[in-house]
Order: structure tokens, then C-alpha cells, then sequence
């Protein structure tokens, strides 16, 4: 997996439903962030602190060692 694979996981969601505004709200929410956050978060301007990598891992369905790597 790349370094950011957070980002490449979220810009490849669907864009024809929507589905990517829907998950980046519910992520925002449930994270208690502004929406700048979640995109210094996407862009890696900041990084995911490590008490938001499980909540962000649930809501895509797929690990944290797959979202996270450091690889």
C-alpha cells in the first residue's frame, strides 16, 4: 500500500452518487472535525491522529494497516 492510501481510497469513491460526500460527512462527524481537517488529513498536510484511524477504518470498511501504512 502507498503512504497516503487514505487519500487514494477516498478520491477513487464514487463521484456519479455521491457516495464520496456522504462518507466524508459522516467522517467529519463522527470524527468532531471541520471539513478543512478531513482535507489536511486527505492531502497529508496533517496527519490522521491515531484515535481517528479506527473510526475512519469502520466507516470505509477497510483496516487500519491498509489505510495507515507507513510503508
Amino acid at each position: 500500500m502507498s503512504k497516503n492510501n487514505f487519500k487514494n481510497v477516498y478520491m477513487n469513491l464514487s463521484r456519479a452518487d455521491k457516495k464520496h460526500i456522504k462518507l466524508r460527512n459522516q467522517i467529519v462527524t463522527e470524527c468532531n472535525i471541520s471539513t478543512p481537517i478531513f482535507y489536511n488529513w486527505t492531502k497529508g498536510i496533517t496527519p490522521v491522529p491515531h484515535w481517528a484511524k479506527p473510526i475512519i477504518s469502520k466507516i470505509l470498511g477497510i483496516s487500519e494497516s491498509e489505510l495507515f501504512s507507513e510503508n
